[in-house]
């Protein structure tokens, strides 16, 4: 008998995008497709009851009273991967970067390559606040030097500053899933040798000087430790790349940022987030 397999649709505002992901990823689900406001999420149908859609909607519920999720249909095994296949994106951010799951590489024509382990396609490079990051880093020059991702999440920025030219790279997660799917991640695009990558909390401590930093993650953590990455840049004037950020947020971040010593450079947009580009005064 051929499984089957359950898709849900979990609805929530855009600023909870990571928060909602970390909250899930406990849950046995076999993959995850990032449109922003939403996610899709497929189970085998064995691993999907009344339990774990109740523990499901409590979860949601917890973070605020408004999330919910919708199952939207019920597939054969046979059609799953089909299926999935054609919902995992190849990006193609400006003219030099493309970025695909291993089947949709010969997609890309771009100069600079980089291939995402497929098992879950978040962090394939689809969500705006990624792809200003990789626009941002291809503007500046890492020729050589030493860069911090921070909150790596699958690991494109860290592979992306490679390719770039960058010497070494120190790239770090909280959440395990995440490091683990960045370390294959890392393994298949032949950077293992320049990325050192470790679970971290930022909250808990410093981190090394760095030549540049970039932090793709939410505008209250980088607000709250504004102080730690201008430490880690002043003494080279180093470069630092945010994004994470709501528009409405932009100017909040770059109070902060200017509070501690940071130059404003520029600020792009997509939909309705940013992505924002500082050094070192």
């Amino acid at each position: 008998m051929n499984n089957k397999y359950i898709n849900i649709k979990i609805d929530f505002q855009p600023e909870f995008n990571e928060i909602v992901l970390a909250n899930i990823s406990d849950f046995p689900f076999l993959g995850l497709i990032d449109n922003d406001d939403n996610f899709l999420v497929s189970f085998n149908v064995k691993d999907w009851d009344e339990n774990v859609a109740k523990k499901l909607q409590e979860t949601l519920t917890n973070m605020n009273p408004e999330f919910t999720f919708q199952v939207i249909e019920e597939i054969d095994e046979k059609n799953w991967n089909e299926e999935w296949e054609k919902e995992v994106p190849s990006i193609h951010i400006g003219d030099r970067i493309g970025i695909a799951p291993s089947w949709k590489m010969s997609e890309l024509s771009e100069d600079i390559q980089i291939e995402i382990n497929p098992k879950m396609s978040f962090g394939t490079g689809n969500h705006s606040t990624t792809r200003l990051c990789c626009r941002l880093l291809d503007k500046v020059d890492v020729k050589n030097q030493f860069w911090i991702d921070a909150g790596t999440g699958t690991g494109i920025l860290a592979i992306l500053a490679v390719k770039l030219g960058a010497n070494k790279v120190w790239a770090y997660d909280n959440n395990e899933w995440s490091y683990n799917n960045a370390v294959e991640n890392i393994e298949v695009n032949g950077v293992s040798d320049k990325i050192d990558i470790e679970l971290f909390d930022l909250d808990d401590q410093e981190m090394p000087k760095a030549e540049g930093i970039t932090a793709n993650i939410l505008a209250h953590v980088i607000i709250n430790n504004i102080q730690k990455f201008y430490d880690s840049l002043k003494d080279s004037k180093g470069t630092f790349i945010a994004s994470g950020i709501l528009s409405e947020q932009e100017e909040d971040v770059l109070t902060a940022a200017k509070a501690v010593g940071f130059n404003h450079i520029e600020t792009i947009h997509e939909d309705e987030w940013c992505g924002i580009l500082f050094d070192v005064k």
